[in-house]
């Protein structure tokens, strides 16, 4: 009898706390009513699953909270089934269904040695729409940029400026489009994959685009004046993430995947041979998939390269990173935070590193680390995300931004950074 009116109490505790609003813009939680809009404070939230473990009442992504509750809304349903199927995905440690994946939202984000931004996207008419930013911040109209593609393009740009976006196609063969003064068609690369592209370019131009097919199996290609053909990574690798490439030097790039046992291995592509060398196992219980940035440390003849790796654990709800510098090696796991359910995206500029998450009450959380990843400070951006964000900062660290769906999965919202927090703005729908 106690337990059961402690529980009620706490209960009764959840219900009033939403309905105070915490954030009134931004990303919401489809809703109909102002109580199904609210966002839960997180510290109310954590407070309420360790009162109740302590008596022992079963704690899930809210589930004994719905269960007391009686009736659930369907917004309420809704939600906890996305968050059961996120989880179950997560322990598992398997390969993660396609609509579930977090590219599923198409976002690609590409950054210009002018201080422009580059957003692209596949749209519910699986066409390629891009957005373009200047230096001022402000975000352009849509482009229509055609096409038949799956979720998930890829982009690069090189450095004099032309703009490279790669993408499955609805017949799953890979195809390229680039801005060189205005669009060109679409470049059929051919091969049949299932998983999305990710794709490097060095500062002589020369591109390398790594793709998994359904038998996780890594294919690449490479171009240094012309494309070789297809080849495949050698030794029977298979990895259950989407491949992730960097660069890690002046003529070499990194690529990055998760195995069937769950660690991280890295491979390193030499562009002269254009061929691989040996695997280099990280370990690590994480879930796939994982997200990598590169800074050159001082840019100088000597290409001091700098990669920045962030993964979320397997079997819980923490960040963790992973560096390499051609000067000190690859470092080890260290956590940086916990609470995610989403994939984490990361950045890097000036010392700085960047790391942004869905949190579990659907929040965006942000990690950022002044020295190099030694340790980690963090923050709410608040909002209700329906999707992995994407994050990045300008070239020449003029601004952060951090892109994302809302909650009904469809309008794409964005926050940035430039002195101070700017509040959660819609760039529409498509």
């Amino acid at each position: 009898m106690k337990s059961n009116f402690f529980a009620r109490f706490c209960l009764i505790i959840f219900e009033i706390s939403a309905m105070v609003s915490f954030n009134s813009c931004g990303p919401v939680e489809p809703a109909s009513s102002n109580l199904e809009q609210a966002t839960i404070p997180p510290i109310i939230s954590e407070l309420i699953k360790e009162l109740l473990g302590q008596i022992g009442v079963p704690t899930g992504p809210w589930g004994a909270l719905l269960m007391l509750s009686g009736d659930e809304s369907p917004t309420q349903r809704e939600r906890r089934e996305r968050l059961a199927r996120e989880n179950d995905y997560d322990d598992a440690g398997a390969d993660i269904p396609k609509e579930m994946r977090p590219d599923a939202g198409g976002i690609a984000l590409t950054a210009s040695l002018k201080s422009q931004k580059h957003f692209f996207k596949s749209g519910a008419d699986s066409k390629l729409w891009h957005m373009f930013s200047g230096p001022s911040g402000d975000w352009e109209h849509w482009e229509d940029l055609g096409g038949e593609i799956s979720p998930g393009p890829a982009s690069v740009m090189t450095k004099s400026g032309e703009i490279h976006v790669f993408a499955r196609g609805l017949n799953g063969a890979l195809y390229h489009k680039w801005y060189s003064g205005s669009w060109s068609g679409w470049e059929d690369l051919g091969g049949s994959f299932d998983g999305t592209p990710s794709v490097v370019v060095t500062d002589r131009g020369k591109f390398l685009v790594t793709v998994k097919n359904s038998a996780h199996d890594v294919w690449y290609r490479s171009y240094d004046g012309g494309w070789s053909g297809w080849s495949q990574l050698g030794n029977g690798y298979k990895i259950i993430s989407l491949p992730k490439v960097v660069n890690s030097g002046a003529n070499q790039a990194t690529l990055l995947g998760v195995g069937t046992n769950s660690e991280l291995y890295s491979w390193t592509f030499n562009f002269n041979t254009r061929s691989f060398g040996t695997h280099t196992n990280h370990g690590g219980v994480i879930a796939p998939n994982v997200s990598a940035t590169v800074q050159l440390d001082s840019p100088s003849a000597d290409d001091v390269y700098r990669i920045a790796i962030a993964a979320k654990g397997r079997d819980n709800h923490s960040i963790y990173a992973l560096f390499w510098s051609k000067s000190s090696g690859w470092s080890g796991w260290q956590e940086v935070g916990r609470g995610a359910i989403g994939y984490p995206s990361i950045s890097a500029n000036d010392g700085q590193i960047d790391i942004v998450a869905k949190r579990m009450d659907y929040e965006a959380m942000h990690f950022w680390s002044r020295d190099g990843g030694a340790s980690f400070s963090s923050e709410s951006l608040g909002g209700y995300l329906g999707s992995d964000p994407g994050a990045g900062w300008f070239v020449g660290g003029s601004s952060f931004e951090v892109i994302a769906l809302g909650g009904d999965a469809k309008t794409l919202w964005r926050r940035r950074y430039l002195n101070g927090w700017s509040g959660w703005g819609s760039l529409g729908t498509r």
